[in-house]
């Protein structure tokens, strides 16, 4: 299961999804879930989870992967076309630059 980081979404999530959402949100190191109790009713999770989004989308709290991971956007916003034929660079120096 990945992190939601849409706030629409948050509403939609119930139950186990919901409880789900709070652990991973929590491992991933969100501040405003690393201090104090975990939240238990419903509507404090729903805004726990939204607040730890707007800390992600705001820039006060970045995940480890954003840092080090490159992300694949070619199934996300790919036109449905195969990519182009790039140009073989095996004899490309990338000490020259």
């Amino acid at each position: 299961m990945e992190l939601v980081f849409d706030k629409e979404k948050v509403p939609e999530l119930k139950g186990t999804s919901l409880k789900d959402q709070l652990k991973l949100f929590k491992t991933a190191g969100a501040p405003n879930l690393k201090k104090g109790p975990m939240p238990t009713k419903v509507a404090d999770i729903r805004k726990a989870l939204i607040d730890a989004i707007d800390l992600h989308t705001n820039g006060t709290w970045k995940l480890v992967q954003d840092e080090t991971e490159n992300v694949d956007l070619s199934e996300e916003e790919g036109n449905g076309e195969e990519e182009e034929d790039w140009e073989d660079t095996d004899d490309y120096d990338s000490e020259s630059e």
